[in-house]
């Protein structure tokens, strides 16, 4: 039996009361011409209450997607630590899939525009070092196995794909992957299950690393989402791990 999720649907009653069960509670409010939004539960902030005008109210008009999980007045990079690291062998690539935290973005579509007008997760975010305590730099943290088949699908986790790519002469033990995360691009499928875009980490020939977003979708048949910032956000889209794998 295959798992329906949220991400990509409005908010039916089914979505909100899958929310529910995660001790979120939702609701639209129509008074005239506004809509009252309320939200309970959730972080970083657990009370929400927001007044959208608009001349419809419909529920198709508000819709969940798939929205990162990082507050970017702490950081916009995303440090992922392998439970299983991998010993890449020199001169060779491999891909594997990991599971990324992301929160649930609610979205007002009206015609040919988009807003995301509240986020939300139901976990704290974590944050760690990457690098040492004088120049490292924080991150958003989160800890994934490594899965060689695309993994099960979750609610407040993301699945992509990793290509490493070890154009080195030496084997290669990878156990973090470091990389700019606010703008990633976000997709769904079908189940309303979400994923972001594929990351390369390249291993060059001295042994440095690289990790670079791919501009594409870690599976076929995916529909991409909405852009979190809109085009206002400047893609950044490799990032140098100068203080290792």
């Amino acid at each position: 039996m295959v798992r329906q999720l949220i991400y990509g649907l409005n908010l039916s009653s089914q979505v909100v009361s899958k929310l529910r069960e995660e001790g979120i509670t939702l609701k639209l409010e129509n008074q005239g011409s506004f809509v009252l939004y309320q939200r309970e539960g959730g972080f970083p902030v657990s009370s929400v209450r927001k007044v959208v005008t608009t001349t419809r109210c419909r529920e198709e008009d508000f819709l969940a997607y798939p929205v990162h999980s990082t507050q970017p007045e702490i950081s916009t990079n995303l440090l992922l630590r392998l439970s299983r690291p991998i010993i890449v062998a020199p001169h060779s690539t491999i891909s594997i899939y990991v599971k990324v935290p992301i929160s649930v973005g609610i979205y007002l579509f009206n015609e040919e525009t988009q807003m995301l007008i509240d986020s939300f997760s139901r976990h704290t975010y974590k944050y760690a070092l990457y690098g040492s305590t004088a120049s490292g730099m924080i991150c958003r943290f989160h800890r994934t196995d490594v899965y060689l088949q695309v993994p099960e699908k979750e609610l407040w986790n993301a699945i992509t794909k990793v290509i490493i790519e070890n154009d080195s002469e030496d084997y290669c033990e990878v156990k973090n992957i470091v990389f700019p995360v606010l703008n990633t691009m976000t997709y769904v499928d079908e189940q309303g299950a979400a994923y972001i875009e594929t990351i390369r980490l390249h291993i060059s020939r001295g042994g440095l690393g690289f990790t670079s977003l791919e501009n594409a979708p870690p599976l076929d048949g995916l529909k991409e989402g909405p852009r979190q910032f809109g085009k206002s956000q400047e893609r950044v889209v490799k990032f140098l791990l100068e203080f290792g794998f």
